[in-house]
């Protein structure tokens, strides 16, 4: 998947092709972004789908012993989680 710089693009932040790290990985040679438009081609989103919110987040409610009471923290944690695996959030 082609990197993308991301000059002057809006929608930056949420694409993968911007937040994901990615040394050596080859790039567009400009920005795909369509400033008339207002969109991009190549837009690939970094925020969880929610088939895949849902599966993590009852991972983790397994994985604690399926405690009650706790689906929006496993939820949040899973969202935290995934979007750090796309770059959408830096940190721990």
């Amino acid at each position: 998947m082609l990197r993308c710089y991301g000059d002057g693009c809006p929608l930056k932040t949420d694409c993968y092709r911007y937040t994901q790290p990615s040394p050596g990985r080859d790039a567009f040679v400009r920005s795909p972004f369509d400033p008339k438009s207002q969109s991009c081609e190549h837009f690939y989103s970094n925020e969880p789908s929610e088939a895949l919110l849902r599966s993590s987040a009852y991972y983790l409610y397994v994985c604690e012993g399926k405690p009650e009471g706790q689906a929006l923290r496993h939820w949040q944690e899973a969202y935290l989680s995934l979007c750090r695996s796309t770059g959408k959030l830096k940190g721990n």
